[in-house]
């Protein structure tokens, strides 16, 4: 992994994960921040990334940290309906951590 000189990190943000698989990453960080109940939300069209064996769903459900089915509520170009809906299922699930 190729490091990031910290003081070109924004302010707020910890790392920059450079040559490193987001699967990898992920999973590294929710440990790294002792996560426990993780709610995950992605556009319908990126679903296809994350879903299925060995990919993200699959690896939080064997951890047994999945706080609820993915959530695809926001379509592409955003739009506050289909955000306010995934904060709110975000909520309910009594998600500790969220992953976009």
């Amino acid at each position: 992994m190729q490091s990031v000189p910290t003081q070109t990190i924004p302010r707020g943000m910890k790392a920059v994960h450079v040559g490193k698989t987001f699967l990898s990453t992920a999973i590294e960080e929710l440990k790294a921040m002792g996560s426990k109940r993780v709610f995950v939300l992605a556009n319908r069209s990126s679903a296809k990334f994350i879903e299925g064996d060995g990919k993200l769903m699959d690896e939080l459900e064997k951890m047994q940290v999945l706080a609820a089915p993915l959530c695809t509520s926001i379509g592409m170009g955003g739009g506050e309906t289909g955000l306010l809906e995934a904060c709110d299922k975000a909520f309910e699930s009594g998600a500790d951590c969220v992953i976009t």
